[in-house]
């Protein structure tokens, strides 16, 4: 068992991409409350979530000049809410190709002696927003009933398509875009009764 392999993988790398920042994460609470006659209490919230410059991924060792050629893939929204517009969408596919020029008989990697180099960049952020309506009423003999009602919308975004869509020279405006707006709205009650010592 001497001399070279006979075949030897090479390496991927991973690396954080130039510019990069921490994520930041902002959250706001704004409440107003109210106790108007007849034992209730009413306290209505405002809240929100930012996330800014969240991480994500992207292949860096990409060579413009060979790659991407491209693969095209049907697009099934059942209920239309998803960021893709279109019933096709045509992305870059990414590979190694082989290369008469080549010294390695492959082309494809700016660096050929590694494969992927994975680059973190800050380029995704969300947004969450809610309003709380909570109301409680207490009676004389000690029960107490609680209702809340809350509103919520959430959306999130990221460049990382739009940049690999850069890389392949094509606009992809038609073909991604932030994802809408999410709400959820529900309703949940809950009654409190005291319960005597025997």
């Amino acid at each position: 068992m001497g001399g070279e392999p006979g075949t030897v993988v090479k390496p991927g790398a991973i690396e954080f991409g130039p510019g990069f920042h921490n994520g930041e994460a902002q959250q706001a609470v704004a409440s107003v409350e109210e106790t108007p006659p007849g034992r209730v209490h009413v306290e209505a919230s405002a809240v929100t979530s930012l996330g800014r410059r969240l991480p994500v991924t992207e292949d860096a060792n990409i060579d413009p000049a060979t790659n991407p050629k491209t693969i095209t893939y049907a697009v099934v929204d059942g209920n239309t809410t998803g960021p893709i517009k279109t019933p096709q969408i045509t992305v870059p596919f990414f590979a190694s190709w082989p290369s008469a020029n080549s010294s390695t008989g492959l082309a494809g990697r700016l660096n050929p002696h590694y494969q992927q180099m994975t680059e973190i960049l800050s380029r995704a952020n969300s947004t969450y927003e809610a309003a709380i309506l909570r109301v409680t009423r207490n009676s004389r003999d000690g029960l107490t009933l609680h209702g809340s009602r809350p509103i919520a919308a959430g959306s999130a975004s990221s460049l990382a398509l739009h940049a690999r869509c850069i890389v392949a020279m094509r606009q992809c405006s038609d073909e991604v875009g932030a994802a809408p707006r999410r709400s959820m709205r529900a309703l949940s009650t809950e009654a409190v009764a005291p319960c005597s010592a025997r």
